[in-house]
């Protein structure tokens, strides 16, 4: 296979993290669209968990998407990280917050959920040190 390089780094061992880093970033933008496609925008607490939340996940997502060529491994892996932190919080949120009744809000967070921590885990977890800058 051919060297993949983004920024004059050779990102091939990093593709799959950053993948799951741009999924991260692109489940952030959904949750953030949720509550006017699903029609719960008229619930002020719903909105503002899915607005905060999935305004994190695509702001770590593509941070560590696009951080890769540019960033050392440790600051990518915090990235990452964070997103999966936040994705464990719209995970339990339905719960937290007390809307788990709200149906579409309740399966847009648990969905979005489970996009951010798993991949924000694995992510994190698929880095090689060698492929960021000053390696």
């Amino acid at each position: 296979m051919a060297d993949m390089t983004f920024g004059g780094r050779n990102m091939t061992t990093y593709r799959g993290g950053r993948l799951l880093s741009a999924v991260v970033a692109l489940a952030g933008l959904w949750q953030i669209a949720a509550p006017f496609v699903l029609n719960f925008a008229d619930q002020q607490t719903l909105v503002q968990n899915s607005i905060v939340s999935g305004g994190l996940l695509l702001i770590f997502g593509a941070l560590a998407f696009i951080g890769a060529a540019y960033w050392s491994h440790t600051i990518v892996r915090a990235f990452d990280v964070l997103a999966g932190l936040t994705g464990f919080w719209l995970l339990i949120s339905p719960w937290v917050l007390g809307y788990e009744a709200n149906a579409p809000a309740f399966w847009s967070a648990i969905v979005v959920g489970l996009m951010g921590l798993i991949g924000g885990v694995l992510a994190a977890v698929k880095q090689d040190e060698n492929t960021f800058v000053g390696a």
